[in-house]
């Protein structure tokens, strides 16, 4: 299969950064935009994309924690205010690796 080698593809470049940077950038560009329409849309898929990446590895896990870690994660999430419902269920995914509905 495939996935180990993406995900060490992944880790090997740095990805977690990159991810959590266009986390961060997609707050100015929330702030310039005049649509209120999916203004969490960046967010949700960034977050849906980490899920992916750690579903399954405790080394992709092992190497979030030690490089971003959940508490900056949680940092940089908090700084585009209140959460979305649609961000809420994503983060709920992710902490079940997959659909937290039937759980």
């Amino acid at each position: 299969e495939d996935r180990p080698v993406l995900q060490a593809t992944f880790l090997s470049n740095n990805c977690f950064e990159h991810l959590t940077r266009l986390i961060q950038n997609s707050k100015v560009l929330d702030q310039d935009t005049d649509v209120d329409q999916d203004t969490d849309a960046i967010v949700v898929h960034v977050v849906r994309v980490l899920t992916s990446i750690m579903s399954g590895s405790s080394s992709a896990k092992e190497v979030f924690k030690e490089r971003i870690g959940y508490p900056h994660l949680l940092e940089v999430l908090q700084s585009h205010g209140p959460p979305t419902r649609r961000l809420l269920q994503e983060l709920l995914n992710m902490a079940v690796e997959g659909d937290h509905s039937g759980c």
